[in-house]
């Protein structure tokens, strides 16, 4: 008669080790596929206000690399680097936010609160994006 003898605790560590792969993993490709939305529905925007000057900022439009904490992954999707003239694009990205008033040289620009637009009008298709990646996800890896 065969004996077989199993490290019961080498196999849950494996199998813990596995299952928190597969969850960084798809955490990962959820992440991607919602901040790849919002990112054209960023860059849309910034064309429909007419916000486009040289295009430095509207190319600058990515998300940062994906971090985890303690609720979990998370990425941002913002205007990232410096113009060719060395001012921040989330800097110029903010003014046309919030809008900007100079007293003294009378400049003014007018507030464009586009960034909770885009927000909320992304907010349906980031979801569905971000379920598509997982319903990917779970299929590849045989869980449905």
């Amino acid at each position: 008669m065969a004996s077989l003898i199993i490290d019961v605790d080498g196999f849950g560590d494996q199998l813990e080790k596995l299952a928190d792969g597969m969850r960084r993993r798809t955490a990962k490709r959820m992440l991607t596929a919602g901040a790849e939305v919002l990112t054209e529905a960023d860059r849309a925007e910034i064309i429909r206000g007419r916000h486009v000057r040289t295009g430095e900022m509207l190319e600058s439009v990515r998300m940062t690399e994906i971090r985890e904490g303690l609720d979990g992954a998370y990425t941002y999707v913002y205007a990232q680097g410096e113009d060719s003239r060395g001012v921040r694009n989330e800097m110029k990205n903010q003014i046309i936010n919030q809008g900007y008033w100079r007293k003294k040289g009378r400049r003014k620009v007018k507030k464009d609160a586009y960034v909770a637009r885009v927000q909320r009008d992304a907010e349906e298709k980031v979801r569905q994006a971000m379920e598509a990646a997982y319903e990917a996800e779970t299929a590849a890896g045989g869980l449905t």
